[in-house]
C-alpha cells in the first residue's frame, strides 16, 4: 500500500493478516518547488491502535527512509487487524506501509 501527496497529510490503511506479522514503512519527501524547507511526520497505528512515530523529519532537501520491525520492534504486529499510516506534511511526499507475503 502506498500513499503520496504535495503539501497535504493524509492517510491509508492495509489488513494484517496474520499474528506476528512485521511491517515495514517506507517514506520520501522534499521541499514544495517554492519552499526552501518542510517538516514531515510519519505515523503507523498499529493493529492493536498504538500510535508509533515512525518519522519526525525537518527537510531542506530530498530525502527517503525505511524502517522495518527489525529496526523498531513496535512495527511487529501482534495481532491481525488494520493498520493505518498518517502522514502530516507541507513537502512533498510518498510513503509506503510493506509486509511478507503469505
Amino acid at each position: 500500500m502506498a500513499i503520496y501527496g504535495l503539501g497535504s497529510g493524509t492517510a491509508a490503511s492495509a489488513d494484517v493478516p496474520l499474528n506476528g506479522t512485521p511491517v515495514t514503512v517506507g517514506f520520501a519527501g522534499t521541499p514544495m518547488p517554492d519552499d526552501d524547507a518542510c517538516e514531515l511526520e510519519v505515523t503507523l497505528i498499529r493493529t492493536d491502535g498504538t500510535a508509533v512515530n515512525v518519522a519526525t523529519e525537518s527537510l531542506t532537501g530530498p530525502m527517503a527512509g525505511e524502517l522495518g520491525a527489525n529496526e523498531l520492534s513496535s512495527l511487529f504486529q501482534e495481532e491481525p487487524g488494520q493498520v493505518t499510516l498518517q502522514v502530516r506534511t507541507d513537502c512533498s511526499f510518498a510513503a509506503s506501509i510493506t509486509m511478507p507475503p503469505l
